[in-house]
């Protein structure tokens, strides 16, 4: 599928609606009727960027753009107030890695519950992530992240942190910020080239070690 017809704008009792795998690079103006959609998978598409149509179904919940090729997210992706699963990163091993920088815009997504963004060229994290007070899981495994923002440790709701694959992060100041979220019930810490760890992270409920 190369393009999406306009007609699309006349289903406006879609709730969910899949695009995954085309050769898409654009979409049509119309799609900002579907006002009912809830589900939207664009993954492995060929955008440049997001479509700011996208932007304007208020009504999202979970969007899946990873694998779209896109470097970023616009400012507007402020107005998906109710999204609450966003994901972003690369889901092919070897694919190319496009998405680098994730804007403070994101910190007003509050409904948010994943953000996941593996194998992404990201550097950091914005300290807006604090605001993400419903967040659960965070997934940034395999990225260029050099350390984690202080302010991760205000996301009291969030369950599952996985930040395998980055052995570039300090790992000692790492652990310490780790070490104050208070609900975590589930790390990844596989291929981490881990030497010491200490002793609190073994009261987490699961916790993997895989090839470190």
């Amino acid at each position: 599928l190369n393009s999406l017809s306009s007609d699309i704008g006349d289903f406006t009792n879609l709730k969910g609606l899949s695009l995954m795998a085309n050769n898409l690079k654009s979409l049509p103006p119309e799609l900002e009727n579907l006002q009912k959609l809830e589900f939207l998978n664009l993954f492995f598409n060929k955008f440049d960027s997001l479509p700011l149509v996208v932007t304007k179904l208020q009504s999202l919940k979970i969007l899946n753009i990873a694998d779209i090729g896109i470097t970023t997210l616009p400012p507007e992706i402020r107005n998906l107030k109710n999204l609450e699963e966003l994901y972003i990163g690369h889901y092919f091993f070897g694919w190319n890695r496009d998405f680098e920088y994730l804007p403070k815009e994101i910190g007003e997504l509050v409904n948010l519950k994943i953000l996941s963004l593996p194998y992404s060229k990201i550097e950091q994290l914005p300290d807006e992530i604090e605001n993400l007070i419903n967040l659960e899981a965070l997934l940034i495994g395999f990225t260029e992240i050099k350390e984690l923002p202080k302010t991760i440790t205000n996301l009291t709701k969030l369950k599952l942190l996985d930040i395998q694959g980055n052995p570039q992060l300090n790992f000692e100041e790492t652990f310490k910020i780790i070490e104050q979220i208070e609900n975590l019930q589930v790390i990844y810490l596989r291929n981490n080239e881990l030497v010491n760890i200490p002793n609190f992270v073994f009261d987490i409920d699961t916790i993997d070690l895989t090839n470190n």
